[in-house]
């Protein structure tokens, strides 16, 4: 075999053993970099001895080149096979995943909660022996979110949990992060706001100390959602505030830039500040134009009902969320939709409207994970025989808008 030719071979299981190496990455997570080092290593010693000739002249043999260029092919091609024989092994054992998945995602787009559960749950095992730890710990969060929707209480909690303990042991930062958040979002619709801050607590402990700063920024954001939730207005605020000074730079087309923008505008609609909230939904508009989002379109349209209740178009408000009710189904993080509706409901009981509280108070209980706090806490808010100063979650919830008379008088 001539030199040229050698080398040519050489190069080929190299960039054949990168590509292996980033297939089996994107799956599991693993960079392999002492592999794709030592690959490179053989590679480079095998370039020295096949130039050594032109360099030395005739005391480095051509035959004695071509033949350590071909040793050191077969070496690589070795480490080759091996990442190619794993890659096939696990998707030979993930396989049984693709059905079940399939099976999931056409009962939730059908409407049944229920069957979408036992489907991810099926889907777990093979992906966990497939080492596909991403979607792995997707199926496991779907899993535990359908429990949710389906009114299964008691299970999802422990689906989350038993979730963020795989992501833990799998022990890639990035992939627990994005755990860890997901995981927040769910608890946080199952009512668990003390759950939902331990793990936001521990996403950024693992932001500071392993990510970057965009990650942190992303969880203080995830924190100012959690605070406006619980009706604490103060801290939201300084968690937004947090959010933008760990970004730094911010991309205004980009997602982070719609989530912290609705908060503001949020914030400014509870302050009374109705010029800049509009503005800031509009921002939010322009940034879902560029990077589509069903979480930020459903917190736009409820937004924007927000400040037309307000601004005393109370009518349309009731009646574009009532057709839209439908669009905000396919929202994941859903108690972000359901507190501020919570908070229009006790306004139309503020100005005497049963009507309206009766329609928007059902939208925000729907909305709810079935049969929990959130939805229990939703109608008795929009229920007429229950005083809107019931608790005093009711009276900070009746302040995330501006003119709720009733949670006013309830600290005169």
């Amino acid at each position: 075999m001539s030199l040229a030719l050698a080398l040519l071979v050489l190069a080929a299981l190299l960039a054949g053993l990168a590509a292996a190496v980033r297939a089996l990455t994107v799956h599991d997570g693993r960079p392999r970099t002492r592999l794709v080092a030592a690959a490179a290593g053989v590679g480079l010693v095998g370039v020295v001895v096949a130039v050594a000739p032109a360099i030395l002249g005739g005391r480095v043999p051509e035959d004695l080149s071509s033949l350590v260029i071909l040793a050191t092919a077969g070496l690589v091609a070795a480490a080759d096979l091996t990442q190619v024989s794993i890659g096939l092994r696990r998707s030979i054992r993930a396989w049984p995943a693709r059905a079940a998945l399939r099976e999931a995602e056409t009962a939730r787009a059908t409407g049944d909660p229920g069957a979408a559960a036992a489907a991810y749950r099926k889907a777990v095992d093979p992906l966990a022996r497939g080492s596909r730890y991403q979607r792995e710990l997707n199926a496991r969060l779907d899993h535990a979110e359908a429990l949710a929707s389906a009114g299964d209480l008691v299970n999802a909690p422990h689906v989350v949990a038993e979730a963020i303990r795989r992501a833990r042991a799998i022990d890639d930062p990035r992939l627990t992060w994005t755990a860890l958040l997901r995981a927040t979002s769910i608890a946080c619709d199952l009512d668990r706001l003390d759950i939902t801050r331990t793990y936001l607590g521990e996403a950024a402990t693992l932001s500071l100390e392993r990510l970057t700063g965009f990650h942190l920024a992303v969880v203080f954001a995830d924190l100012a959602w959690v605070a406006y939730i619980d009706a604490d207005l103060e801290l939201a605020g300084v968690c937004l505030a947090w959010a933008g000074r760990a970004m730094g730079k911010i991309d205004a087309a980009s997602q982070f830039a719609g989530v912290t923008t609705l908060m503001a505008a949020h914030l400014a609609l509870a302050g009374g500040e109705l010029h800049s909230a509009e503005s800031a939904m509009t921002a939010v508009q322009e940034i879902l134009a560029v990077v589509p989002d069903p979480d930020l379109s459903a917190g736009l349209r409820v937004a924007r009902s927000c400040l037309a209740y307000v601004q005393g178009w109370r009518d349309s408000a009731r009646d574009a969320l009532v057709s839209d009710s439908a669009a905000l189904l396919p929202a994941r993080w859903r108690s972000r939709l359901v507190i501020p509706l919570v908070a229009v409901t006790l306004q139309a009981r503020a100005f005497e409207r049963p009507e309206d509280a009766r329609a928007i108070g059902e939208i925000a209980a729907s909305l709810a994970p079935p049969g929990g706090t959130l939805q229990a806490f939703a109608r008795q808010c929009a229920d007429q025989s229950v005083e809107p100063t019931f608790s005093p979650r009711a009276v900070r919830v009746g302040r995330l808008l501006p003119g709720g008379e009733h949670a006013r008088a309830a600290t005169a």
